[in-house]
């Protein structure tokens, strides 16, 4: 198994669609499975949960994969702030290249830090000509920490906390974990039409190694109908 993390946005969903409410987090290479599989996150933002679907809700996200990258079938309305997240994300993307030295140092501390606030209030004028239906800071704050872990992973070349089948990939890590009790409650939490006993668990990692969150993110990959479920579970 060989794993990369931070690929692109690009190179894992097949539209635009998601940018900005879906976080790539790792590539998953692996002879088992006939292209390579990914872990995303939707880390960052509230759900509606009138506009569950059996595709997606905010517990899971099921994928069809269509030429090596994810297609999404789910109802994109049960992200709150869906309508302006794309023009969101591009604002702190620009503010992040201009200046993520400055931000460099934030990775070291506390989420709870004053400077987290100082970064969202400095952010508040650019974004302010939009009808914000969602909880800003706390996406600004998601966004900052995904993306100062990617320049880290960028410098250091290595990340230890990917838990894999029964086996320990990297780090000493106990691979269940939160998964474990999302096992134990599938039939109450999966649609039936999902057939959730037929996919295989491939790996999980910790949310708060790359986010603001203990929010851990699980892949399953269904061989049969060639589909992966993200499973979204706290720690």
């Amino acid at each position: 198994m060989r794993l990369t993390f931070f690929p692109s946005y690009e190179e894992v969903f097949a539209e635009d669609t998601l940018k900005g409410i879906f976080y790539p987090v790792c590539r998953v290479v692996d002879e088992r499975y006939p292209c390579p599989l990914y872990i995303v996150s939707s880390n960052g933002l509230f759900f509606d949960e009138q506009y569950i679907t059996d595709q997606n809700s905010h517990i899971y996200t099921l994928f069809d994969i269509v030429d090596g990258r994810y297609v999404f079938n789910g109802d994109i309305r049960l992200y709150k702030g869906y309508e302006v997240i794309q023009e969101v994300f591009l604002i702190l993307q620009e503010n992040f290249v201009k200046n993520k030295e400055k931000y460099s140092p934030l990775l070291r501390t506390s989420i709870h830090d004053k400077a987290y606030d100082l970064y969202v209030e400095a952010l508040l004028p650019q974004v302010a000509h939009l009808a914000l239906s969602f909880n800003f800071a706390y996406y600004a704050r998601t966004f900052l920490l995904y993306h100062l872990s990617k320049e880290r992973y960028k410098e250091e070349g290595v990340h230890t906390t990917y838990r894999a089948g029964k086996e320990i990939v990297l780090d000493n890590i106990d691979m269940q974990g939160s998964y474990g009790d999302i096992e134990m409650s599938a039939e109450y939490i999966f649609p039936e039409s999902m057939h959730f006993e037929s996919f295989e668990f491939v790996g999980s990692i910790y949310g708060d190694d790359f986010f603001a969150e203990s929010n851990d993110v699980s892949l399953l990959y269904q061989k049969d109908t060639h589909k992966v479920l993200i499973v979204n579970s706290c720690s």
